[in-house]
């Protein structure tokens, strides 16, 4: 399984804004059919940084794995994935203005069986870090 719908134009849309999801087209039919979870370690993001160059951060829980929310279609080449996002809280807006839904882990099975109302329960105290030359610098 790959990640990103392949788009009309043949480049990848790799995200979904899970506000809209289920109205549009293009993921309307995965939503209510083809949910999935993406497990993770965390994820990064990009945000301006020092001297015009972009700063890396690392977003994690202090629990262990995430669940990263997710839907899938067949398309020609085989099964792709886009991630929902959400608007950023708990202070990861600082870094970026979107962060993925996390789904808890007990919550799991309500998500894959089509509960919308999950994603209101999404998980979002985040511990995130600036990577700096391989060294890895706390903020929480």
């Amino acid at each position: 399984m790959k990640w990103g719908f392949t788009a009309i134009d043949g480049k990848p849309i790799i995200n979904a804004r899970s506000e809209t999801a289920a109205q549009k087209p293009l993921f309307s039919a995965c939503m209510r059919e083809r949910r999935c979870l993406i497990p993770a370690s965390g994820y990064y993001e990009w945000a301006a940084g020092r001297r015009g160059q972009k700063a890396k951060y690392y977003f994690h829980s202090p629990n262990g794995s995430l669940y990263l929310a997710g839907c899938w279609r067949q398309e020609p080449q085989g099964a792709a994935f886009v991630i929902l996002t959400r608007d950023a809280v708990n202070g990861c807006e600082a870094v970026h203005d979107h962060m993925p839904v996390i789904i808890p882990r007990e919550l799991a099975d309500e998500w894959l069986n089509g509960n919308p109302k999950v994603m209101e329960r999404s998980e979002t105290e985040l511990i995130f870090e600036e990577s700096t030359n391989g060294q890895q610098r706390l903020f929480d």
